[in-house]
């Protein structure tokens, strides 16, 4: 009895240790997660400023899509703020697997954020002696950025003429000539309504921001919002309570026109982000409308698809990013959701996929969530990952749904010391699912 009692003990004292330590990994992950965002935004900055003007690049490959944290010209561009062997090999194999999907990138540049020691030596040689051009060190790096931008070829922008940034206009504009976007968000209905209060209590104190629009002579015949969309709802809200509010001031970006809808799209993006935080719901949400508007059907499709499937994901468990993540676009070995190609609008799936594959998935998938969340050990991040997982091997044909079956019904039966607490731990519970399935056959 004793022996049994302290057996437990030590088994709840050992899964309690297992989860701190995933906390634990789980927190340094995101702070050098983080912490790698910041310098890529630095370097950013240092290549705007020095006249580069970079952007981001995908490039479809043998291993899979590889987007850049910068290019310029022929020049593909990589910051890091780490290196050990494993880190030095991905950027050799991505070099080598963009060279054989194009001919674009004659250079390609790596900026690290470390000065380089006796111990990363090594690993900048093989690095160099791959192609990379290696930059070590914010002082490094900075002195070669400005010295690079003087002596490049100045980016040439629609916004810059003669190094003169074009500036939007200030003006005020008749709220009758103001026409919503039709790629903007949804608005919220409360939120309208506190804004026009306050616009009543305290006046229409900001602005909004517009392209014109021009009729075929080029005369300007009315004026689309790219951001605002709430302040003008509220104020056309203020008019019908029967107060006066005839003109609203407006940022006139006279540069750009009503009919390039990409563009306005783009734009709309940008200021929206830049002002407040988008959800991957608002990116997806976004480019579902510009496929409608513009008519483009395998676009429209794919992202119509993830409306679905976050309306599902939600209704059975997973949250509004979960179901994507199992069906949708991964990344690399660790399975990653790449949300990098949802947001920028790139992202298809074939009817075929969604018919031959993540419906009957799902259709199997959603009968087992509720049994395993209510397992002792259950976590919402590695039952997710396990689930990716089989539908890769289901859509590889590795397995079949019948085995699929099996394989939630084999994971649903662990008890809470073989349930992975960590992602890295799912691929180790396969052998212990295989023995379990075996019995379930004997038996049958």
């Amino acid at each position: 009895m004793y022996k049994f009692i302290d057996g437990l003990v030590a088994a709840e004292i050992e899964h309690a240790k297992q989860t701190s330590e995933q906390q634990i990994n789980a927190r340094a992950n995101e702070t050098r997660r983080q912490h790698g965002a910041t310098f890529e935004k630095y370097v950013d900055t240092l290549l705007v400023k020095s006249g580069l003007g970079c952007q981001r690049t995908r490039i479809k490959t043998s291993d899979g899509e590889k987007i850049s944290d910068h290019t310029f010209k022929n020049i593909w561009m990589e910051s890091t703020t780490f290196f050990d062997k494993k880190r030095v090999n991905e950027f050799i194999l991505k070099k080598e697997v963009i060279l054989e999907a194009t001919n674009s990138f004659e250079k390609f540049f790596l900026f690290y954020e470390r000065d380089i020691t006796p111990a990363t030596t090594p690993l900048v040689a093989k690095l160099v002696n791959a192609g990379w051009v290696v930059l070590c060190g914010k002082t490094l790096i900075e002195a070669f950025i400005t010295t690079y931008g003087k002596h490049a070829n100045k980016y040439k922008n629609s916004v810059i003429q003669n190094n003169v940034i074009k500036t939007a206009q200030p003006q005020l504009i008749d709220i009758n000539l103001l026409i919503e976007n039709r790629l903007n968000r949804e608005q919220n209905k409360k939120g309208v309504e506190s804004i026009a209060k306050s616009i009543v209590n305290e006046g229409f104190l900001t602005c909004l921001y517009v392209v014109p629009k021009k009729d075929k002579n080029g005369k300007i015949v009315g004026y689309v919002l790219f951001e605002g969309h709430h302040r003008l709802s509220a104020a056309q809200m203020v008019r019908s309570w029967g107060f006066s509010l005839n003109e609203l001031p407006c940022v006139v970006v006279d540069w750009l026109s009503a009919d390039d809808m990409e563009e306005l799209s783009r734009l709309l993006i940008k200021v929206n982000v830049e002002y407040r935080s988008w959800k991957l719901a608002d990116y997806i949400k976004h480019h579902f409308d510009i496929a409608k508007i513009l008519n483009i059907t395998d676009k429209t499709y794919s992202y119509e698809t993830l409306l679905n499937w976050m309306k599902l994901g939600r209704q059975y468990g997973f949250g509004d990013n979960g179901l994507i993540y199992i069906l949708g676009p991964v990344d690399g070995s660790d399975l990653w959701l790449d949300q990098d190609i949802l947001r920028g609008g790139d992202y298809i799936i074939p009817k075929s996929e969604v018919e031959d594959y993540a419906t009957p998935f799902f259709d199997v998938m959603k009968d087992f969530i509720s049994d395993a969340k209510q397992n002792e050990g259950y976590r919402k991040d590695v039952y997710q990952l396990f689930c990716c997982q089989l539908y890769q091997k289901f859509k590889d044909k590795e397995i079949n749904l019948d085995e699929v079956t099996n394989y939630f019904l084999a994971y649903n039966s662990l008890n809470y010391k073989q349930i992975p607490n960590k992602k890295s731990y799912v691929k180790d519970i396969y052998p212990i699912l295989d023995a379990k399935i075996n019995n379930f056959k004997r038996y049958k």
